[in-house]
């Protein structure tokens, strides 16, 4: 099929080809560019070479392109849907890696093994990291790290050890020192001076989507509650687990108790 058929009208060809030679990813999907020399169409970001102003056309969808005799880039994949992941690749995958340096993969497998969960070299990732969100894999990890370990001092009462390691820390030296760094000020200094509390106990807040049944939760838990490790009560649910060793052979397993309070239906 050869090429054919005009831009439609309501498509300025001078403001869309303005569009196409700064690479504007906010034209993707609003129209397509399709070059008469090469039979392909692209998106407005298309990393390629920018054609001729003469050797374009543009169209409203996909469709369009298509109809008029154009086939699908494949660098670009200007055929893909909106919100899908090949829409965007390389939001899609900076994505996937916050997602994963969230989890602890960096601080488990390094940038190597970020970089192999995601399909991508190293250097490939770091790369489109610093692209997409301005920083590298480490960098985004030690940010990720440090935000926990305010959010653990400042809520909890943990020991500046356990906060260090909960937080992925290798050592409470780097945390002191990446507490000071990012945020100018000590760990004591974050927590406000709060005198340590026993127990170790934790509280969290867990979101939840409404409308929560939560007496309805608590009797389906109590009528399967197993005696000795489960308690329910009118207003509360606690569980007692045994923890598993804390990183480094510091501190010792041992018992805990998870106690959830009964949220309103």
């Amino acid at each position: 099929m050869t090429p054919t058929t005009p831009a439609p009208m309501h498509l300025d060809r001078e403001s869309c080809y303005r569009a196409v030679k700064s690479r504007d990813r906010r034209f993707d999907g609003v129209f397509y560019t399709a070059v008469s020399t090469t039979g392909i169409y692209c998106r407005p970001s298309c990393p390629a070479r920018t054609p001729a102003f003469h050797n374009v056309t543009f169209h409203p969808t996909a469709a369009a392109a298509q109809g008029a005799g154009y086939r699908a880039c494949k660098r670009c994949l200007p055929d893909a849907t909106p919100g899908s992941p090949d829409w965007d690749v390389a939001a899609d995958a900076a994505g996937r890696a916050m997602r994963l340096i969230a989890d602890g993969v960096v601080d488990r497998d390094g940038v190597d093994g970020l970089a192999r969960r995601i399909g991508y070299t190293p250097r490939h990732l770091s790369r489109l990291l610093t692209q997409e969100l301005g920083a590298g894999p480490l960098a985004l990890a030690r940010a990720k790290r440090a935000q926990t370990a305010r959010v653990l001092l400042e809520t909890t009462d943990l020991g500046a050890a356990d906060v260090a390691f909960a937080a992925g820390f290798s050592s409470v030296r780097q945390f002191n020192d990446t507490i000071r760094e990012v945020y100018a000020a000590t760990p004591t200094r974050l927590r406000g001076g709060r005198a340590r509390g026993g127990g170790g106990t934790l509280q969290l807040r867990l979101a939840v989507r409404t409308p929560f049944a939560g007496s309805a939760l608590l009797g389906f838990l109590a009528v399967r509650a197993v005696p000795g490790v489960e308690a329910v009560t009118g207003t509360s649910y606690a569980r007692t687990l045994r923890l598993p060793p804390p990183r480094r052979g510091r501190g010792s397993a041992g018992p805990a108790t998870q106690r959830s309070p009964r949220y309103p239906d």
